[in-house]
């Protein structure tokens, strides 16, 4: 699928496109690719898809921390403020900072996109 591949390149429309054909291709699709596409919309700046296609996940996990980032730059400040507390129930030593350290962008502004959302939704720097 390589849609993390093109997200971290800076080309997350190419990823969310990516991810959308493998889903028409097979329509009984695992789980996680719900959490492909919200990451690639979320990094393509499409915060409302993003947020659409994560709550289709059942479990969210790791994955809700892109929720709340998305809710964050929608302005829905409340909701992306609980959504960062479930995800910090679950993740209490994440930080935004130390996850951008692991992170393969070739941009450094796409890798401050991401964690702004992260920071404006509450969860630690």
């Amino acid at each position: 699928m390589w849609s993390e591949k093109h997200v971290f390149a800076g080309q997350p429309e190419e990823g969310v496109k990516r991810v959308q054909e493998a889903m028409r291709l097979n329509p009984y699709h695992p789980n996680w690719y719900f959490w492909l596409l919200g990451w690639a919309q979320y990094n393509a700046h499409d915060y409302k898809g993003a947020v659409e296609t994560l709550r289709k996940m059942s479990p969210i996990g790791v994955a809700r921390r892109v929720l709340a980032g998305s809710l964050a730059y929608l302005g829905r400040m409340e909701e992306a403020r609980a959504e960062a507390e479930k995800f910090l129930k679950e993740n209490s030593s994440f930080s935004a900072s130390y996850w951008a350290t692991t992170q393969p962008y070739l941009h450094e502004k796409d890798r401050q996109h991401a964690v702004q959302g992260y920071i404006m939704a509450g969860l630690p720097e």
